[in-house]
């Protein structure tokens, strides 16, 4: 058998989780090498700043998981959408935790 007419079998397509890693993966990518993460993992962060920051998650994951919610029948997103994967009950948590505790002293 020739190449020219041996058939290629199409490549599998992508589980939800794949897909989406693989369509965000230069923008984690350059979003991992900026100053805010470098604060960030470092513990230099003001709490006000991580607060915001927290607060913008909550309202991404919120969008995001009640989306996946809505089409939780699909066959791609029904295995994917599990609780322990939701992160915006543990979000609304942190960031009701850490409004309600007073600012720890300036070092």
């Amino acid at each position: 058998m020739s190449l020219a007419r041996a058939q290629i079998p199409a490549p599998e397509p992508l589980g939800l989780a794949a897909a989406l890693r693989e369509g965000t993966r230069a923008a984690h990518r350059d979003a991992e090498r900026g100053d805010f993460v470098h604060v960030l993992i470092r513990g230099q962060l003001p709490r006000d700043s991580y607060l915001d920051y927290l607060r913008g998650l909550l309202t991404i994951y919120t969008a995001l998981e009640s989306g996946l919610q809505r089409r939780a029948d699909h066959p791609l997103v029904g295995p994917f959408l599990r609780p322990e994967r939701l992160r915006a009950p543990a979000l609304a948590r942190d960031l009701a935790h850490l409004a309600a505790a007073p600012a720890p002293p300036p070092p």
